[in-house]
């Protein structure tokens, strides 16, 4: 190669270098890069997000180590919930049943129904990170999407639920699209259906769920308040991330899913960890901004 020829390559070189720093960078994408579709890190249960409202914060601990604490309200105008865990009732009603011989107590039952219940709404949440109070805290008020990473165990704050990232839910954010189709995943479920149908209401929790293979698995807040929510699950990355995208906006959407049947979903509960009975294949925003 002679200098003249390396000269150009160089000069050609120099060119095309600056003309890519001076292209525009790409529209930030809702979606974290920090979420995978394979988990290889047994202490991190499920990343996801949640829409709702702030109702506590404040710091924790002493003045050399603190964690910033709060709670968040599920979906619009939703209120305290409790959920109870049948498969633990079960078990420490048989437990007992076995000790005594003796039909539980009405006192007995009300013991095990305390032992066996979570609350679900509103939902706790916890950060290392202190800079994070100013963030949460001018959004206090206002409708907002926290992106969080799940732990199994977490011995330095309240919560196993960690905030990694918050922002704004607003209507006038764009959306990619008014809709979202994807069949992905559910050719079985087309076929075994028990019923194909649709509902009305908002996304409020969206999460990657499992180790090893995981799953997408939604929280629905039917109708556009209330107490009202049933657990989904969705087999497209594409349609997943469409509906973080709405859950930006706080728009109102219809939902379409097919429902199977219990020994139906037996597989995919052992194989896929997928907790549900509904399998959605279509999202269309219907509400207004």
């Amino acid at each position: 190669m002679n200098k003249f020829t390396a000269s150009a390559l160089a000069c050609l070189g120099l060119f095309f270098g600056a003309f890519v720093w001076s292209l525009p960078a790409p529209a930030q994408i809702l979606t974290s890069d920090e979420i995978h579709h394979w988990n290889l890190d047994p202490r991190n249960n499920s990343n996801g997000y949640m829409l709702g409202y702030i109702t506590t914060l404040g710091l924790d601990g002493q003045y050399f180590y603190e964690t910033l604490e709060g709670q968040i309200q599920l979906g619009y105008s939703s209120s305290d919930a409790v959920a109870t865990d049948p498969d633990c009732t079960a078990e420490l009603s048989s437990q007992l049943f076995s000790k005594t011989k003796m039909p539980l107590l009405p006192a007995e039952t009300d013991a095990i129904g305390r032992r066996c219940s979570t609350v679900t709404n509103p939902r706790g949440f916890s950060s290392g990170d202190l800079s994070m109070n100013k963030q949460l805290a001018g959004r206090k008020g206002g409708p907002v999407l926290m992106y969080y990473q799940d732990f199994m165990v977490t011995t330095w704050a309240r919560t196993h639920t960690i905030i990694k990232k918050v922002w704004t839910v607003s209507g006038d954010r764009p959306l990619p699209a008014l809709s979202m189709e994807s069949y992905e995943g559910i050719a079985l479920a087309q076929v075994l259906r028990h019923q194909k149908t649709s509902v009305d209401g908002r996304f409020v929790d969206a999460s990657i769920r499992g180790t090893i293979r995981e799953n997408f698995q939604v929280t629905i807040q039917v109708g556009p308040s209330g107490n009202n929510f049933i657990d989904m699950n969705v087999l497209s990355e594409k349609l997943f991330d469409f509906i973080v995208e709405c859950m930006a906006t706080g728009r109102y959407l219809r939902i379409s899913y097919y429902e199977i049947y219990d020994f139906q979903n037996i597989f995919a509960r052992l194989l896929e960890s997928m907790r549900t009975n509904y399998r959605i294949y279509r999202v269309d925003v219907i509400g207004p901004k």
